[in-house]
């Protein structure tokens, strides 16, 4: 009996619930889908957009012309410690 309304419970919540998941961000419109990719699209598809390249990136590309394109970088030092680690270790 707990079972019973313990499972009527539970699909009573998600039959209700009001957040709908779909995959809007991974369409695009088949009117601007650029199908013929050259070999910089090919090599480079990672970084580009889907809406402005027909190609499904992570849009690190548009991210820089378009987010970051105003703000001024700062200057980062790295340090490297070395712990005279032997790189050439068989057990490395």
């Amino acid at each position: 009996m707990k079972k019973t309304f313990f499972l009527i419970l539970i699909s009573i919540t998600f039959s209700c619930s009001s957040v709908k998941f779909n995959n809007e961000f991974l369409t695009s419109s088949s009117l601007t889908l650029d199908i013929d990719f050259d070999e910089i699209k090919l090599k480079n598809w990672h970084n580009l957009d889907l809406e402005k390249d027909s190609i499904p990136g992570m849009s690190v590309e548009r991210a820089y012309t378009d987010l970051i394109k105003d703000i001024k970088p700062n200057k980062v030092i790295v340090a490297v410690i070395d712990a005279g680690i032997d790189i050439n270790h068989e057990d490395l």
